[in-house]
């Protein structure tokens, strides 16, 4: 059996929709404000975590940690609580946070990323999780970058079609 560890910031996640849950509805709306904030607070913790001498698992680790953030957020419960965050929620600090990670990787640790593929299909699978919700997360740069020629839109998929025409 796990421990609770009350440092892990997906359990700070759970624990500000525990803290600010409420069974009136106008309650939680009025909570939402400020539980919208310490999930910004959260990812930025998890953000400044990962420093430029950090190891490479430590920055994979919290790109993923924000991915999952993010994940729980746009698909949390239809409760007011987890409605008014998802609409309150700013995607974009997910993919400005998950950038300025990506920007502290050395070329041999994003050639790692490439190559495995795994980070590319997380980030993919987060971007379509927003999408899913009319949201954006601002991961669309990052996924250029680590899925290289492995990613294309399906625009660019017809546009290669006409060229070669």
């Amino acid at each position: 059996m796990s421990r609770y560890d009350p440092n892990d910031p997906l359990n700070q996640l759970h624990d500000v929709y525990n803290r600010y849950s409420d069974s009136r509805g106008s309650k939680e709306y009025d909570n939402s404000f400020q539980a919208t904030e310490e999930i910004g607070e959260i990812i930025e913790e998890v953000r400044d975590s990962a420093t430029p001498d950090a190891s490479f698992g430590t920055k994979i680790r919290a790109i993923s940690v924000i991915l999952q953030i993010s994940n729980e957020v746009v698909e949390g419960d239809s409760s007011t609580l987890g409605s008014e965050i998802r609409k309150q929620f700013y995607n974009l600090l997910v993919g400005s946070a998950v950038t300025h990670i990506f920007d502290m990787l050395l070329p041999e640790e994003l050639a790692a990323l490439q190559a495995d593929g795994a980070l590319a299909n997380e980030l993919i699978g987060a971007r379509q999780i927003a999408e899913d919700y009319a949201l954006e997360v601002g991961l669309d740069d990052v996924i250029n970058r680590v899925a290289m020629e492995d990613y294309m839109s399906e625009d660019e998929d017809e546009e290669l079609e006409e060229t070669e025409r």
